[in-house]
């Protein structure tokens, strides 16, 4: 199935933090998944790089692995979630 045939079409921002080490084409399948459905996706590989991403970019979405390195995805989300902005 093509990706234009699916009743999803974005314009907004998606920031990947980087799937499992074990399995990079995991985050290349979701990212170039997202982008043929017109979305522009941010991608980062550990913990203080996708705060960094989330703070400068402000994206829609967040897909959020937990167990990478640097700060993990729980402690990069409950950053997101007590500040305003994000």
């Amino acid at each position: 199935m093509q990706a234009s045939s699916y009743p999803i079409s974005g314009t907004g921002h998606v920031l990947l933090r980087c799937f499992s080490r074990l399995r990079p084409y995991r985050r290349l399948v979701a990212g170039t998944y997202l982008a043929l459905l017109g979305y522009r996706v941010l991608k980062a590989t550990d913990g203080p790089e996708a705060l960094r991403l989330a703070h400068d970019s402000r994206p829609d979405v967040i897909l959020m692995d937990i167990g990478l390195p640097g700060i993990d995805g729980f402690e990069v989300t409950r950053r997101l979630k007590g500040e305003q902005a994000t």
